[in-house]
């Protein structure tokens, strides 16, 4: 099976929630002061924070999400890590996450784009995980990549469409 083939399977087998493709979910952080150093400024290592908080989120929003791979003994440990800064956020700022995943064999790619969120008048979205929000047309402040691999407890790596065929069956029964 092509690669192209292989990714839009399990894209499939992931059953996204009402037809969106994994360009659609969206998370959104508040900066606290704990995020920030001593000029306001965020935290370099405080961007992981967000960028899992926006995969368990986006998780979520699927038919399996974080809790069910645990309770099925399946995690989804960090292989890779990579963040570019491009401009700083600071406290208080809203940090809009887009979220898009991607498939290879064994391998989970999750790519991450932050912007700093506009929000004309006084009321600010709240935080958490959103669907199909417009994103921004100017270039990301922080870009980010997560590899994961689903991982059995015995420390095998499994083809994620295996697993999530496996997880349908669960369902079913």
């Amino acid at each position: 099976m092509s690669s192209n083939a292989q990714e839009k399977a399990a894209q499939n087998l992931f059953g996204l929630k009402n037809g969106q493709n994994s360009n659609a979910f969206s998370y959104i952080y508040r900066v606290t002061f704990g995020d920030t150093d001593a000029m306001k400024i965020m935290w370099h290592g405080s961007y992981i924070n967000v960028l899992e908080r926006a995969r368990i989120a986006f998780l979520d929003e699927t038919p399996f999400p974080y809790h069910f791979w645990e309770s099925h003994h399946i995690h989804l440990p960090v292989l890779d890590l990579s963040i570019h800064y491009s401009e700083p956020f600071k406290f208080d700022d809203l940090i809009l996450t887009n979220v898009n995943v991607a498939f290879k064999g064994v391998r989970i790619m999750i790519k991450y784009q932050c912007w700093p969120m506009v929000v004309p008048g006084q009321t600010k979205p709240r935080e958490g995980g959103h669907l199909n929000l417009e994103l921004p047309k100017i270039p990301a402040h922080t870009t980010a990549m997560t590899t994961h691999v689903a991982m059995a407890p015995e420390g095998d790596a499994k083809r994620l469409s295996h697993v999530l065929e496996f997880f349908k069956q669960q369902k079913a029964e």
